[in-house]
């Protein structure tokens, strides 16, 4: 084995999306696009690829977090993504190849720890390569990408699909359109601000923060452009009154951002959105669709997603749930520092909007 790590260039680009596609363990978030989203708001990025001899056999998208002080933490969404079939031996090759080159990037930067976040099944993890985590590895005490969702099945019929949903799912879709909620889609910039004025209303009711608003106007541009990403708007009497952010990668629909407007739930838009958004998804030859984000299956109805989970779980589907985020420690003492004050400011929020 000779596993070297080193950095993609944009003509490589076709081959790292060909590469992510082909992983059951894929996402959007690894992407070569979604390094052009980060890029787009000002967050450096590097596309770092693993090769033995002439075999690709790994991709991260390495994200970097600004922090203040001049220090900053290194990020791998849903990443990194292995070639199938590796051995154990080839995979801590990998592993170590890859961690290497991240300890060059995060001393370029001033990174003092990198978090990875592979989309890999809880129980894959205990099967394959958990050896390779216990190599410096620790689990991580917070997550950044959702550790439970829910994936539906495109491949039967509309009509099946359908007479599978929850009888309530069912009787709220058909109210969202006896009320008069219409549904367009849209990757115009325009529209984009529907969405952030949801958002916001979000926001002062329930304390949820979202992205900054270039974020959103990033992801329609960037993957709007591609194909790979638009908003699904629901509508009464031409106003706004919900918004579906969809991303559409290598054969998956997910729902990756939602904001509705608090005065107008009795319309039932969201759900109605939903509903709308796996057709559509169908339409444009997607397998699976991704609500991206539910409560865990022992959670109770006090869970921050309890609400959102419900309505989620009406449209069936199958829960999976992720091994989660795990970090590479460079400098202990900042990390322990860095990690004390997340759980207090953590703390505080919740105070705040308990009270």
């Amino acid at each position: 084995m000779n596993m070297r790590a080193s950095e993609a260039v944009s003509t490589e680009a076709a081959k790292w999306n060909a590469f992510v596609a082909a992983s059951p363990a894929r996402s959007f978030l690894q992407t070569w696009q979604w390094g052009e989203v980060q890029e787009k708001i000002g967050a450096r990025s590097w596309r770092v690829v693993v090769e033995d001899g002439t075999r690709l056999v790994a991709v991260a998208l390495v994200i970097e977090r600004n922090l203040q002080l001049g220090y900053s933490w290194l990020y791998i969404p849903r990443g990194p993504i292995f070639l199938e079939g590796l051995t154990e031996e080839e995979r801590q090759a990998a592993w170590q190849a890859l961690k290497e080159k991240l300890q060059n990037l995060a001393g370029e930067c001033g990174a003092f720890f990198v978090r990875v976040d592979p989309a890999l099944p809880a129980e894959a993890l205990a099967k394959e390569g958990v050896d390779s985590f216990r190599k410096g590895w620790r689990k991580s005490s917070r997550e950044v990408q959702p550790r439970n969702s829910l994936l539906l099945d495109l491949v039967s019929s509309q009509e099946e699909i359908f007479s599978s949903l929850h009888s309530k799912t069912r009787y709220n879709i058909r109210t969202a359109q006896r009320k008069g909620v219409t549904v367009r889609f849209s990757h115009d910039p325009k529209d984009v601000e529907k969405f952030l004025h949801a958002s916001k209303s979000v926001t002062l009711r329930t304390g949820f923060a979202y992205h900054p608003d270039s974020y959103y106007h990033a992801i329609i541009e960037i993957l709007g452009q591609a194909g790979m990403a638009e908003m699904a708007i629901a509508e009464v009497d031409g106003q706004g009154v919900a918004t579906h952010l969809m991303v559409y990668a290598d054969g998956i629909a997910t729902y990756a951002h939602g904001a509705s407007v608090y005065e107008k739930r009795s319309y039932m838009a969201p759900v109605l959105l939903y509903w709308e958004t796996i057709l559509r998804a169908k339409e444009k030859g997607m397998h699976v669709y991704d609500f991206f984000g539910v409560a865990p299956q022992d959670a109770d109805e006090h869970h921050a997603w309890a609400g959102i989970t419900r309505i989620k779980t009406g449209f069936g589907g199958k829960r999976v749930s992720y091994c989660g985020a795990y970090d590479f420690v460079l400098n202990e003492g900042l990390y322990t520092g860095f990690m004390m004050m997340r759980g207090v400011a953590r703390t505080i929020r919740s105070t705040i909007r308990g009270l």
